[in-house]
Protein backbone atom coordinates (compact mmCIF):
# COMPACT_ATOMS: atom_id res chain seq x y z
CA UNK A 1 0.00 0.00 0.00
CA UNK A 2 3.36 2.45 0.47
CA UNK A 3 3.32 2.61 -3.30
CA UNK A 4 0.06 3.58 -3.55
CA UNK A 5 0.03 6.20 -0.90
CA UNK A 6 2.90 7.73 -3.05
CA UNK A 7 1.45 7.51 -6.54
CA UNK A 8 -2.52 9.13 -5.25
CA UNK A 9 -2.53 12.41 -3.25
CA UNK A 10 -5.18 10.93 -1.07
CA UNK A 11 -7.40 13.70 0.62
CA UNK A 12 -11.25 13.63 1.02
CA UNK A 13 -12.50 14.57 -2.23
CA UNK A 14 -10.20 12.11 -4.06
CA UNK A 15 -12.22 9.63 -6.02
CA UNK A 16 -11.23 6.10 -4.39
CA UNK A 17 -13.78 4.09 -7.12
CA UNK A 18 -11.15 5.76 -9.74
CA UNK A 19 -8.41 4.27 -8.03
CA UNK A 20 -9.81 1.00 -7.25
CA UNK A 21 -10.52 0.36 -11.03
CA UNK A 22 -6.94 1.65 -12.15
CA UNK A 23 -5.68 -0.96 -9.70
CA UNK A 24 -7.73 -3.84 -11.73
CA UNK A 25 -7.59 -6.33 -8.98
CA UNK A 26 -10.10 -8.91 -7.98
CA UNK A 27 -13.70 -7.82 -6.92
CA UNK A 28 -13.02 -10.05 -3.33
CA UNK A 29 -9.82 -7.30 -2.69
CA UNK A 30 -12.06 -4.52 -2.65
CA UNK A 31 -12.99 -4.60 0.67
CA UNK A 32 -9.67 -5.10 1.92
CA UNK A 33 -8.21 -1.89 -0.66
CA UNK A 34 -11.10 0.28 1.16
CA UNK A 35 -9.68 -0.46 4.92
CA UNK A 36 -6.40 0.29 3.30
CA UNK A 37 -7.64 3.71 2.20
CA UNK A 38 -9.26 4.19 5.71
CA UNK A 39 -5.85 3.90 7.24
CA UNK A 40 -4.04 6.01 4.86
CA UNK A 41 -6.40 8.49 5.55
CA UNK A 42 -6.46 8.49 9.38
CA UNK A 43 -3.05 8.67 9.06
CA UNK A 44 -2.69 11.64 7.16
CA UNK A 45 -5.51 13.45 8.68
CA UNK A 46 -5.14 12.14 12.31
CA UNK A 47 -8.44 10.44 12.25
CA UNK A 48 -10.20 7.76 14.25
CA UNK A 49 -10.42 5.01 11.60
CA UNK A 50 -14.24 3.58 11.30
CA UNK A 51 -14.22 0.40 10.94
CA UNK A 52 -18.01 -1.71 10.79
CA UNK A 53 -17.89 -4.76 13.33
CA UNK A 54 -20.17 -6.69 11.73
CA UNK A 55 -18.46 -5.87 7.70
CA UNK A 56 -17.93 -9.97 6.88
CA UNK A 57 -20.83 -11.30 8.36
CA UNK A 58 -23.80 -9.50 6.67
Amino acid sequence: MKMIYEKYNFTPDTNYQQIIDKLNLPYHLDGVIIDEFNNIISDKFDLTPYYETDYFYE
